[in-house]
């Protein structure tokens, strides 16, 4: 929501969470991705990546 944005946003609370999806490195990696092969195109970045700084360590 909005007030979870604003508080992660200035600083009040550490950003932390993981990507639900893959996101892919490029459009061209989509292009060459095989539609019947899980997994085929190498991610930029990976389901279940997350972001860690200094005061929010990786878990």
């Amino acid at each position: 929501d909005d007030e979870a944005w604003l508080l992660a946003v200035t600083g009040a609370v550490p950003p932390e969470g993981r990507l639900p999806v893959s996101f892919p490195r490029s459009m061209d990696a989509v292009r060459a991705a095989r539609e019947d092969v899980a997994g085929d195109a190498e991610p930029l970045f990976p389901a279940g990546h997350s972001v860690a700084t200094p005061d929010n360590p990786p878990r």
